[in-house]
């Protein structure tokens, strides 16, 4: 788990708490002003005539007689809130839940993960999480009397089926069977259960009027609606257009009726569909899928925007219509954050000021630095040290390499390591494969990502793969198929994009002409590559923003070596720029053949250490991951590059002299 739950707990409680952290004014590294709840909407109603009888509340205590007639708050809803200190969006926005569900949806994940609650306020939004009519803390009322009809509960079997993580259900888990490839955490399936609440089949009205009031008092808002909410979304959009700047749709499975809706009341509510995996497996999916085309349509016959993501269709593939609870929802949801920020409603950060933005620190040092080592590091002291590290929150560790064990002898148990980890929710583990056979070790060893590697520089992929570019993508298009037949994930990561040791600048347009061949694989990441650290911060920022404009969609990372002491200048440059992911390596180690001089990639514990004291969110335990630095001089016989194992935190304080009552007692007696 990447954020231990007392933490969390301080952050999202709706309680007493939240005068605490007004007080405090930051928790879990986000500058909180405001935690709090409120009911809203809903009617007064006065029951009469029904018969009164004899109860027992609790056991020993003396019978009562309870009169059910009377008056009742009824149909009211219930929203939680996260107000920020200092907030880049320029609205709230709201997270709608679906149909047998309730605000739980958006918080924390089943399998103990940070859900999109934290996702977004760590992207500076304030975020209000609703409980609609009936369900969580907006309660029930009496039926037949008030609720007309009888609840309905969600079987296992249902939720299985229905949400897309499996065809096969069984009561034993042992016989159930996931969809192959599925992104939802299988293993916390029976935690999820636990979140289903009965529904009313009978209380659409009360729930409408309920939502366009919370619609009327909290906006104006973004809406990130799912599954059955998507009917009360837009039906409220339709009703206040003016408060509800932008609306984004996962998988809704209902609207109103494109034959009568007036879509000309939408032209200036930007919409984006959001859609996962499977759909063609799943009749019922096909047919929700082609009427929210066409009320998707209308919109934009009427002159308004509706957009549409198909999450295969970027290659990411795998993911349920519990896209907020899968695996890499993360990564679904900057796909969301990214199409804000396009729509001018969701601000990027300023460089100095991080407002508890996100940045996925990806641990490399356990393949790119322990690869440059000349002394073997034993393969149960490599599991120690990636276990240690799985403990620090980190969003990714490149657990290995599956190349020749002749190549790079370092690494020459890259099965063992991989097949033997502890493996943390939240946390990626990914391999560099050089070629097929790397790629079917890998998968074999439950690889959660392939990382791929080419050069931009001729002369560069010559000298360090023995190959021509042209050589090297042919080889790599047959290790994507073959990922991407297995459903595991790839990320591209291409060297010398900011200048090559031996050919000098590399044209840009060349660099994304290769990056562009490579998305139009399928690849679910491109990372930019300061191989030999060459790059510098203008140049860094110029790269990142062109890319990141020509893929919004694509998960982009940066690497960089710290060669010429401008690592740590060009991951600011870079954040600058929107990136939001960078390689390190703990301890600094690393480095390049290629480049006479090169030191470590950035330092891990460098990196995360300043963007805490900038009030970005790494997610990382910065104690914990010094302690796993300071194992590296014992594991590979020298001192490690890191200035923090050296030096210390900037509080880390240290004793004033023995002798120092002595010497102020003088300086005072030198002043009387």
């Amino acid at each position: 788990m990447r954020i231990p739950a007392i933490r969390r707990t301080l952050l999202l409680a709706a309680t007493a708490c939240s005068a605490l952290l007004a007080a405090c004014g930051s928790a879990d590294g986000l500058r909180v002003k405001e935690v709090g709840s409120y009911h809203v909407g809903g009617r007064a109603v006065t029951l009469s005539g029904l018969p009164e009888k004899e109860i027992v509340y609790s056991p020993g205590s003396p019978p009562v007689r309870l009169n059910p007639n009377g008056d009742f708050a009824v149909e009211q809803m219930y929203t939680r809130y996260t107000r920020l200190l200092a907030p880049r969006g320029k609205v709230p926005l709201q997270l709608w839940h679906g149909g047998g569900l309730a605000g739980m949806t958006f918080e924390t994940k089943p399998d103990g993960g940070p859900g999109w609650e934290m996702f977004f306020l760590r992207q500076g939004w304030d975020v209000y999480v609703s409980d609609a009519v009936e369900r969580g803390r907006a309660s029930w009322a009496r039926y037949p009397e008030i609720f007309k009809g009888e609840p309905v509960f969600r079987t296992g079997k249902e939720a299985w089926e229905l949400f897309r993580f499996g065809k096969t259900y069984d009561t034993d888990p042992a016989k159930r069977v996931a969809l192959e490839g599925t992104q939802f955490p299988v293993a916390s399936f029976a935690q999820f259960t636990k979140q289903s609440i009965p529904r009313w089949a009978t209380n659409d009205a009360a729930t409408q009027a309920a939502y366009d009031a919370y619609v009327n008092q909290a906006c104006p808002c973004v809406i990130v609606v799912h599954s059955q909410g998507g009917n009360f979304a837009f039906n409220s959009a339709l009703k206040y257009p003016d408060k509800v700047k932008a609306l984004v749709a996962v998988e809704t499975s209902g609207s109103p009726d494109p034959a009568t809706a007036d879509f000309a009341r939408l032209k200036n509510v930007p919409m984006l569909w959001v859609w996962g995996d499977y759909l063609d497996q799943y009749p019922f999916w096909q047919a929700i899928f082609k009427r929210q085309e066409a009320f998707r349509q209308g919109i934009v016959n009427a002159g308004g925007r509706g957009d549409v993501i198909v999450l295969p269709q970027r290659g990411i593939q795998g993911n349920s219509h519990m896209m907020m609870m899968d695996r890499n929802s993360d990564q679904v949801a900057a796909l969301i954050q990214q199409w804000l920020a396009d729509r001018g409603v969701g601000e990027m950060t300023g460089l100095w000021h991080g407002a508890a933005r996100r940045i996925h620190i990806q641990e490399v040092g356990t393949r790119d630095g322990l690869q440059m080592e000349a002394q073997f590091v034993p393969t149960e002291d490599k599991i120690a040290l990636i276990d240690a590290l799985s403990a620090t929150g980190l969003a990714k560790i490149e657990v290995t390499s599956f190349t020749s064990p002749t190549a790079i002898p370092a690494l020459r148990d890259a099965e063992i390591v991989m097949r033997e980890i502890q493996r943390a929710p939240g946390v990626v583990y990914t391999a560099l494969v050089p070629n097929v056979r790397g790629a079917e070790r890998a998968i074999e060893s439950r690889t959660d990502e392939l990382n791929l590697v080419m050069s931009t520089s001729e002369t560069h992929n010559l000298a360090n793969l023995r190959m021509t570019r042209e050589q090297s993508f042919a080889g790599l298009v047959q290790v994507v198929r073959a990922a991407q037949a297995a459903r595991v994930p790839v990320n591209v990561s291409l060297s010398c994009v900011f200048g090559c040791p031996m050919e000098g600048d590399v044209p840009v347009d060349g660099v994304f002409g290769w990056a562009q061949r490579f998305v139009d694989l399928g690849v679910q990441g491109l990372t930019l590559c300061d191989t030999t650290g060459m790059a510098y911060p203008t140049q860094v920022a110029a790269i990142t923003r062109a890319a990141r404009e020509r893929w919004p969609g694509m998960e982009l990372t940066l690497h960089f070596h710290n060669t010429r002491g401008m690592g740590l200048a060009n991951v600011l440059a870079g954040i600058d720029a929107g990136a939001d992911r960078f390689d390190t390596s703990l301890g600094g180690l690393g480095g390049c053949p290629y480049a006479p001089g090169a030191t470590g990639n950035v330092c891990t514990e460098e990196i995360v250490h300043a963007l805490d004291l900038m009030g970005y969110d790494t997610g990382v335990d910065l104690p914990a991951l010094i302690a796993a630095s300071q194992r590296l001089p014992d594991l590979i016989g020298h001192d490690v590059p890191s200035q923090i194992v050296k030096a210390g935190q900037r509080l880390d304080l240290h004793p004033v002299p023995a002798d120092f009552d002595t010497i102020r007692e003088r300086a005072l007696a030198r002043t009387a």
